[in-house]
C-alpha cells in the first residue's frame, strides 16, 4: 500500500489481459483508498471494472483507456458508502505516465 499519492500497479499480458490495483489518496484527511485485484481484458483500448468497495464502502465503475505513454482512470457512477459521505474514497479523473 502507498503512503501517498494516486497511482495505478498493473501488469499487461498477451498484449489485452490486465491485472492491477489502483489507488488514490484524499487531500483533505489524506485516506488511501483503493481498488485491488481488478482483471479484465482491454478492448479497443479501454477497459471498464466495476468495483464493490474502494476501502471507504464506495463502489462504481472504473473506465481505464489506455494512451501512448499514458493511461487515464476515470471513476464512473460512485456511490459513497453512507457513513462516508463527507468525501472519502475514489473519485476524479486520473493522468498516469507509464514507467516500465
Amino acid at each position: 500500500m502507498p503512503e501517498s499519492g494516486n497511482g495505478l500497479i498493473c501488469s499487461i499480458s498477451n498484449g489485452n489481459e490486465f491485472y492491477g490495483t489502483f489507488f488514490t489518496e484524499q487531500e483533505a484527511t489524506e485516506r488511501i483508498a483503493s481498488v485491488e485485484d481488478i482483471a479484465g481484458t482491454i478492448q479497443n483500448g479501454e477497459l471498464f471494472y466495476e468495483f464493490t468497495d474502494d476501502g471507504w464502502g464506495g463502489a462504481g465503475t472504473l473506465h481505464i483507456m489506455f494512451l501512448p505513454n499514458q493511461i487515464n482512470v476515470e471513476v464512473l457512477n460512485l456511490q459513497k458508502a453512507e457513513e462516508n459521505v463527507s468525501g472519502c474514497g475514489i473519485s476524479g479523473n486520473y493522468e498516469m505516465t507509464i514507467r516500465e
